[in-house]
């Protein structure tokens, strides 16, 4: 998807899942060194679930500090 921050909104949306504040990261994350976000939301665990059903890796705090 060419639009990838609006189908992460959209995937919470449809989870009915409060986005509390979400900003860009500025280092590259994963061994290919992609773009990524850091997302708050009220519910991790169905937040989580609904955008690995889009096809998201995600990564924790504890990946990004390795």
């Amino acid at each position: 998807d060419d639009r990838p921050l609006l189908t992460i909104t959209k995937a919470l949306l449809s989870a009915e899942i409060n986005i509390c504040y979400m900003y860009p990261l500025l280092i590259g994350v994963g061994p290919m060194g992609n773009t990524a976000i850091a997302v708050y939301v009220d519910d991790f665990e169905s937040a989580a679930a609904a955008l690995e059903g889009q096809g998201f890796t995600l990564f924790t705090e504890d990946d990004l500090m390795e």
